[in-house]
């Protein structure tokens, strides 16, 4: 799709404007070091295969699902963990810079007025301050991160804006991506340099364009 026919862009976070997915499982595992191994790599796989859900959902599912916690406990021990996960979150986003191609696509989309969105199942204030310290907070429109869902935050995406479903692009790199453009009818683009699955993981109705990075869209602009 030529830039001059697209309406909004919007993005996944991790995997796509940061290689940030390695150390997130790191914490994962980190988060719950105390655990018996096997019962963590089962946490890691299911946050390989569920990218884009919040960490809460994550670790409810370690917990309640992996080791069957009754309720009241399993609240506790969720925030326990979110919170070693985000401390260790904290420090590994200090050292990344923003993917192969990033900043050149969102400045091509700067210069021709296209708003881009962050909508990731990432904390917002770690993707917020991250962002800054990239010096590419600037290009977005709005970032939603955790507080909401993905399907929430492109909803009201779309409540505010008069966009043709059509007429946007979804950079992900996850399952939970592919579903949501598909869902709202938004050419979606599967950013799979640094992605945790493969092609083969997706719908394939739901891939409208799959490249390795985002400086190989670049190229398709005119």
């Amino acid at each position: 799709m030529e830039t001059k026919a697209i309406q909004f862009a919007i993005f996944d976070c991790d995997g796509v404007l940061v290689n940030s997915n390695p150390f997130k499982a790191e914490a994962f595992k980190f988060a719950v070091r105390s655990y018996p191994k096997e019962d963590v790599e089962k946490l890691v796989e299911f946050n390989r295969v569920n990218g884009g859900i919040s960490r809460y959902e994550k670790f409810d599912h370690f917990f309640r699902v992996v080791l069957g916690m009754h309720r009241e406990r399993c609240a506790v021990e969720v925030d326990k963990a979110v919170v070693e996960f985000s401390n260790f979150c904290a420090k590994g986003y200090q050292h990344l810079e923003p993917t192969k191609g990033t900043r050149k696509l969102l400045e091509c989309f700067q210069l021709r007025q296209i708003p881009c969105y962050i909508v990731s199942g990432g904390d917002k204030q770690e993707i917020t301050g991250w962002s800054i310290k990239a010096d590419i907070f600037h290009f977005f429109l709005q970032i939603y991160g955790n507080e909401q869902s993905k399907f929430d935050a492109v909803h009201d995406i779309f409540s505010k804006n008069d966009y043709e479903s059509v007429r946007g692009v979804y950079y992900g790199d996850a399952t939970l991506d592919a579903k949501i453009a598909n869902q709202f009818g938004i050419p979606f683009v599967f950013v799979s340099g640094y992605s945790e699955i493969d092609s083969g993981e997706l719908v394939f109705n739901d891939i409208s364009r799959q490249v390795c990075y985002l400086s190989e869209v670049i190229s398709g602009f005119s």
